[in-house]
């Protein structure tokens, strides 16, 4: 059993914070060690009240990863009225360091980044969002500015305040290969 994520107090049981905290626990441990139980635990709830909401640990890990799909997709689409370039990726990373830096969002970013290894739809969304396809060099570079983020994330009560989410969308421009953006 995946132990429960530490928090000082539990967050309650709407769909969201479940779906967040499910994400973060998944990153953390993968789906084999991650139990409803600890997804209970982290959220503040039974593992019955859970169980009303998601009657299966398939239907809640279907949920988280949708829920995944659709926040790249929401980047990816607001992303692509901007020309490739400078521009496109501040915007897209300012909506990454957001929802990195975010509670609830966190999670899912968290997983996100983990399922971009596995799962093709979301890494050709993600990947799309910053205009990246086919590019080796550029593919690293997304992938070496989204694990940066990943890592300034883990310490979120450093990063949750408007400078370090400057600062971190500063050293992504860095690591895409852009003085300032």
């Amino acid at each position: 059993m995946a132990a429960p994520i530490n928090r000082a107090a539990p967050v309650g049981g709407t769909a969201e914070d479940i779906v967040d905290r499910a994400a973060e626990l998944l990153a953390r441990h993968g789906p084999a060690y991650t139990s409803l139980q600890a997804v209970a635990d982290a959220v503040g709830v039974s593992k019955t009240t859970l169980l009303r909401r998601f009657p299966a640990k398939a239907a809640l890990l279907a949920t988280v990863t949708d829920q995944c799909l659709t926040v790249v997709r929401a980047i990816r689409s607001a992303a692509d009225a901007t020309p490739l370039g400078p521009d496109r990726d501040h915007e897209v990373l300012g909506r990454v360091v957001l929802l990195a830096t975010s509670e609830p969002g966190h999670g899912l970013f968290s997983l996100l980044v983990r399922l971009a290894a596995h799962e093709s739809e979301i890494r050709e969304a993600l990947f799309a969002a910053f205009g990246s396809s086919d590019r080796p060099e550029r593919d690293t570079r997304v992938l070496a500015t989204l694990g940066a983020v990943a890592a300034a994330s883990r310490i979120r009560h450093s990063c949750a305040d408007d400078e370090m989410r400057r600062r971190l969308i500063s050293l992504g421009c860095d690591t895409l290969g852009h003085r300032a953006c």
